[in-house]
């Protein structure tokens, strides 16, 4: 985060934060106060080893930390982490067709677990398939690598579906009621905004998976590489997160109660700094990925099939269009060079 950012975040948070002088002693500034919670979420560092960089009270430390969260997910998040609006989400539509060639596209989601200390009520709930404790964070993206949606604080045991279903986002998207102002024909074929997710997620009206890698034509190949791309944005969203804020991929020890004001800071000081052109560090640990099986749809697809199938076959025509487009401006290149030496050949001879 560079100072100006910093300065722009303290400015944000002042009203907020400050605290009054008392007789017996100063008040700690809210610059100090957010570079203490800054910190401890960029490194995950020891309270005590805090402690001693600020020269303040182990005990302060863990009291500002949580207050400077709850303070950014209440004043920030409704201006950095918002619903797009109908022209921004068309502009979000615009930017996945034309970066990744997926047209009605609102956004790519995905889950991703969250460390923490076992829990002292009902640890089995949130150990997760890859042998540690969790919370799961539920991310929707869009082409900035910003988040536009989030759920999170679900036991890590539970399945991207199941989450997905249970969100706010999966009740109004799975039947295709996601900006239903903003439904576009494709070959007499009514699209409404998708969202792109892995196998792990039924398919519905407003959910799109890949075709399953079986007996696969050419056209459903050819979907299946172009949503994985425009899929892949919310895996880079995931990856600039967990880099600019370390304490997401070390063990939490704070209680269950105060990870999602944790994680909420986390997302929305991500947006923020996406905003303000503070891009993170390069990426030197990776998270191991682990492919959950396919899933049969657990509701009634109804038209999904025809969406997902009107949306392979537009984006195979658009491809051959793309192809003979520019087939046809090499052969325009190429005509005007000729042209252009048998001129000069001409001039030449004069």
């Amino acid at each position: 985060m560079s100072r100006d950012t910093f300065d722009l975040l303290c400015h944000h948070l002042q009203g907020s934060l400050m605290k009054q002088d008392t007789h017996l002693c100063k008040a700690i500034p809210v610059n100090k106060r957010i570079a203490i919670t800054l910190t401890r979420l960029a490194k995950n560092s020891d309270l005590s080893c805090i402690s001693n960089t600020f020269g303040v009270g182990v005990s302060t430390v863990c009291t500002i930390y949580i207050k400077v969260c709850k303070a950014i997910c209440q004043i920030l998040t409704p201006i950095y982490l918002m619903k797009p609006t109908t022209s921004e989400m068309l502009n979000i539509i615009k930017a996945f067709e034309e970066k990744w060639g997926f047209p009605q596209c609102g956004g790519a989601i995905d889950g991703c677990h969250i460390p923490i200390i076992s829990p002292s009520t009902y640890p089995a709930d949130y150990y997760n398939r890859k042998g540690w404790h969790s919370v799961l964070l539920q991310g929707l993206v869009d082409h900035r690598y910003r988040f536009i949606d989030f759920d999170l604080g679900w036991p890590g045991k539970c399945h991207d579906t199941w989450v997905y279903e249970h969100s706010s986002i999966g009740h109004t998207d799975s039947e295709g009621n996601y900006y239903p102002e903003l439904v576009k024909n494709i070959n007499n074929v009514p699209i409404p905004v998708v969202l792109v997710g892995d196998s792990a997620y039924a398919l519905s009206n407003g959910m799109m998976k890949p075709y399953k890698r079986e007996n696969l034509t050419r056209e459903q190949k050819r979907y299946n590489y172009i949503q994985s791309r425009s899929r892949m944005v919310v895996e880079n969203a995931f990856g600039r997160l967990k880099n600019r804020w370390r304490c997401l991929m070390k063990r939490n020890d704070s209680s269950i109660t105060n990870m999602k004001y944790i994680i909420g800071a986390c997302l929305v000081l991500h947006n923020f700094c996406e905003a303000w052109g503070d891009n993170s560090l390069p990426d030197d640990e990776e998270e191991d990925d682990f492919t959950q099986p396919d899933t049969e749809p657990t509701n009634n697809a109804g038209d999904a099939n025809t969406i997902r199938d009107t949306i392979c076959t537009y984006i195979s025509q658009a491809l051959y269009c793309n192809i003979f487009l520019k087939h046809f401006i090499d052969v325009g290149h190429y005509y005007i060079k000729c042209k252009l030496y048998m001129h000069l050949q001409n001039n030449g001879r004069k």
